[in-house]
């Protein structure tokens, strides 16, 4: 009961209530996993206390190994979520790509968690070795379309950008049939912005991710 009330007072940005709920919960069940995230969150997202949700964090990650060893899915949620908060901090990032990399270890035959440790790769400015763990994914699976946009947005970043503009539109022609993604958009932003300077075309790119 005290994990839902915690969600939901969360969900109510009633922050104060939803961590003492949240404390309430830890003291019966020190690694309690949802209690913990909570913590984190609320350390990243509403105080920018990096170091301290570091910390934190270091404790979810022990529980999580604990309580859901094989809990693959829940391991990365944990990583995407918190790594996309921590404002490139290093100490958090850190954490978070160990997290993915233990998990492609566990489970070397998924693509999408290959996919994932590419982008804290990225996030950690570790592009070569990035653009080699998105490689990695689409050899488990050629139609992992995030692996596909991870390695040429490292192409981008790296200023390879006609190589990056020609792997884009065959990918833009494959994709036909769904319609634009916001990552295609993205990158066509990024790329005409780039290479062309062209402000005009990748503002109207960047209207389209949204």
């Amino acid at each position: 009961a005290l994990v839902e009330k915690a969600k939901t007072l969360m969900m109510t940005a009633d922050w104060d209530q939803a961590l003492e709920s949240a404390g309430r919960l830890q003291q019966q069940e020190p690694n309690n996993i949802e209690a913990l995230r909570l913590n984190v969150l609320f350390l990243l997202s509403r105080e920018s206390r990096c170091d301290a949700a570091a910390e934190k964090l270091q404790e979810l990650v022990a529980a999580l190994q604990q309580l859901e060893p094989k809990n693959h899915d829940l391991v990365m949620s944990c990583a995407q979520l918190f790594s996309r908060l921590a404002g490139r901090h290093k100490g958090i990032l850190a954490i978070t790509s160990s997290m993915m990399e233990r998990v492609t270890h566990l489970a070397p035959d998924q693509a999408k968690y290959l996919t994932e440790l590419g982008y804290q790769q990225v996030l950690l400015g570790e592009l070569p070795k990035a653009e080699q763990t998105f490689h990695a994914a689409v050899a488990k699976d050629e139609e992992d379309v995030r692996a596909l946009y991870g390695i040429i947005s490292c192409r981008v970043q790296e200023g390879n950008l006609d190589d990056a503009e020609e792997q884009l539109e065959f990918l833009s022609e494959i994709q036909v049939s769904v319609g634009k993604s916001p990552d295609l958009a993205f990158l066509q932003s990024l790329i005409a912005w780039r290479k062309r300077g062209d402000v005009e075309a990748a503002l109207n790119l960047l209207n389209e991710t949204f």
